[in-house]
């Protein structure tokens, strides 16, 4: 199963789709860290935009994650941001991604009320076409920082 976007491609009739895997709520456990490596063409980065998408299934407490583009930085700068219960956020990468560039995730929240119940995903769009695709992060990774 899967689910379909479908939008107006810019300048035409046409139209232009995404789509995202179905996934069993009850089998998403990913612990503290996740792993996304989205981008745009490797032609012309500039032209393609990355957004990180998160879900939190946790029923009762709000997460906070921070999400950061892998530049090789001792301190990383990246995004902060606290999903409330059973929500989403997408967060804007922005455009220009080396392609292939790793973004990581990481579940912040205070060890008394952090959750696995958690999802990560990677979505690029190209900005003149609007043709977009999107990719499962990967539970976990050997980053440290």
């Amino acid at each position: 199963m899967s689910s379909r976007i479908w939008t107006t491609q810019p300048g035409s009739t046409g139209t232009t789709s995404q789509s995202f895997p179905a996934i069993a709520a009850d089998t998403i456990h990913t612990h503290v860290r996740a792993l996304v490596s989205a981008a745009g063409g490797a032609e012309d980065a500039a032209n393609y935009r990355v957004n990180i998408g998160v879900v939190n299934l946790d029923p009762k407490n709000s997460q906070t994650f921070f999400v950061y583009i892998d530049t090789g930085s001792a301190t990383p700068a990246g995004e902060t941001f606290t999903i409330p219960p059973l929500s989403m956020q997408q967060i804007p990468m922005g455009n220009g991604l080396a392609p292939a560039a790793d973004i990581f995730i990481e579940n912040i929240t205070a060890a008394a009320t952090q959750s696995d119940a958690w999802i990560a995903y990677g979505s690029t769009v190209d900005n003149v076409t609007g043709d977009a695709w999107s990719e499962m992060a990967v539970p976990g990774g050997p980053w440290d920082y």
